[in-house]
């Protein structure tokens, strides 16, 4: 029953971690196809993809169950979480906010469960 338990947190925060991924990736690309200023469009779509490159890594920490990692994983939830707050400029800010939120408290959950275990 309580592997079970641990099992159900896992898919779930699995799960929330790709859908994070593949929100940030979609993101990247559409905001890679745009027509912007050369300079700060070429750093924006770097900062995101290496924010998919990030969110993977995370995927990867709770896959491995790797504790420091899943730390790692809460403070990159939380400060997307954060920066959605502070730019809150439209609907793609609420939606990142909600998933980051929801990953964060997967993550703490996971981590509490994994601590526990060992």
């Amino acid at each position: 029953m309580v592997m079970e338990r641990i099992n159900s947190k896992l898919l779930f925060c699995k799960t929330m971690l790709m859908i994070n991924t593949a929100f940030w990736f979609a993101i990247a690309i559409l905001y890679s196809t745009g027509k912007h200023d050369l300079p700060r469009h070429l750093i924006i779509s770097i900062l995101l993809f290496m924010e998919v490159i990030l969110c993977v890594g995370a995927y990867l920490a709770v896959v491995k169950r790797w504790r420091l990692g899943i730390f790692l994983a809460m403070l990159l939830a939380l400060s997307n979480a954060v920066l959605a707050l502070i730019d809150q400029q439209g609907i793609l800010d609420s939606v990142g906010m909600i998933l980051s939120l929801l990953a964060l408290t997967s993550l703490i959950l996971v981590r509490k469960d994994i601590r526990n275990e060992k």
